[in-house]
């Protein structure tokens, strides 16, 4: 579901708190909450995959070549959270809010 809430570009909210996905101290990419509640503007809808962090490694192949073969890095996605785009001004730099933490304004 692409608009949870079905919220448009402009729409007035007050945002409970914000959230920040980042990684934990466990390379787990989650979601963390922060913040006051802010009367704000939704300027669009974002997409964030949630999940482990694996480390990618080198090691040669010993099957008759010396050829190094690479693994890469990369998120074992467990699942998508859909966060709102937002900002209290023009000028100031945009925050997520999760659609549980929105109230519509009228």
């Amino acid at each position: 579901m692409a608009n949870p809430l079905n919220l448009r570009v402009g729409a007035a909210i007050l945002a409970k708190r914000q959230c920040v996905v980042e990684y934990d101290e466990h390379n787990e990419k989650k979601v963390h909450y922060y913040g006051e509640p802010t009367h704000c503007c939704v300027t669009g809808v974002v997409k964030r995959a949630l999940g482990k962090y694996v480390k990618g490694c080198g090691y040669y192949s010993y099957c008759g070549d010396d050829t190094p073969v690479m693994e890469p890095a990369r998120l074992d996605v467990s699942r998508y959270i859909w966060l709102y785009e937002c900002r209290v001004d023009i000028d100031t730099k945009p925050f997520l809010v999760h659609p549980d933490d929105i109230e519509v304004i009228q």
